[in-house]
C-alpha cells in the first residue's frame, strides 16, 4: 500500500514538472515561460518555411514541397499530408497561403503557430472544451 502511495505521489510530481506546476484548466499568459520554451524548439521549422516564402512568394503548398525547406539535420516522418519534425506536426495549407505546426504539450492541451500570407500567431489550446486563446511568444518569433 505505501509503494503504491509513493508511486502515485511521484507520477504527479513528474506530471507537474512536465507542465511547470501549471494547474489544468489555467489559461497561459503573453510571454508564458514555458510555451516559449515549447515554441523555441520550433523555430528552425519556422524559419525555414519563412525562408521558402520569402524564395518562392508563397509558403510549400504539400509534404514534398515543405520537406526541401526544414532544416537538413531534422527529424522528419512523413504522415500523409503532414510531416512529423520531431515533436512537431507541420500541416501545409494546399494553396500555399501558410501552414500550422502543432504539438502536443500533454495528454490534451497543444500548442499551435499558425500562418497565414504573412501572419502568424501562437495558440494554446487547452485541449478540454474550453476555448484556444493566442498567446504573444516574444521569444519565439523567426527573425
Amino acid at each position: 500500500m505505501g509503494a503504491r502511495i509513493i508511486a502515485s505521489f511521484g507520477l504527479a510530481t513528474l506530471a507537474l514538472a512536465a507542465c511547470d506546476g501549471r494547474q489544468a484548466g489555467t489559461v497561459p499568459r503573453d510571454n508564458d515561460p514555458t510555451l516559449t520554451r515549447f515554441a523555441q524548439d520550433a523555430l528552425p521549422v519556422a524559419q525555414g518555411l519563412d525562408a521558402c516564402r520569402k524564395v518562392h512568394g508563397s509558403y510549400p503548398p504539400d509534404a514534398n514541397s515543405t520537406i526541401g525547406c526544414l532544416p537538413r539535420n531534422a527529424s522528419v516522418v512523413r504522415q500523409g499530408h503532414f510531416l512529423m519534425v520531431g515533436d512537431w506536426l507541420v500541416s501545409p495549407d494546399d494553396s500555399g497561403a501558410g501552414y500550422t505546426l502543432m504539438r502536443h504539450l500533454d495528454g490534451k492541451s497543444m500548442l499551435l503557430r499558425r500562418c497565414a500570407v504573412r501572419t502568424c500567431h501562437w495558440i494554446y489550446d487547452p485541449g478540454d472544451g474550453k476555448p484556444a486563446v493566442e498567446v504573444k511568444l516574444g521569444g519565439a518569433t523567426p527573425r
